[in-house]
């Protein structure tokens, strides 16, 4: 079974103030705004979808680290 992931450019990232600890770390949970651009290199081979590509969507995660937050870069 082939497990395809769609890739997308972080538009937004708002932090919704949870927390949590995780080896002494302060991890907040996140909500990233993406605009699919397509899957990722690992499935050269796929289309998306007519009307897929360009829209928004919105995904949940947790962050840590600086690099976390930045905004513009690619993501899975």
């Amino acid at each position: 079974m082939s497990i395809r992931k769609l890739i997308g450019t972080v538009l937004n990232v708002e932090r919704t103030g949870e927390t949590k600890i995780i080896d002494d770390e302060k991890w907040e949970k996140c909500i990233f705004t993406l605009r699919i651009e397509g899957f990722s290199k690992r499935t050269p081979n796929e289309k998306l979808p007519y009307g897929i590509r360009g829209k928004e969507v919105k995904l949940i995660r947790w962050c840590c680290f600086d690099w976390h937050y930045k905004i513009g870069v690619k993501k899975l």
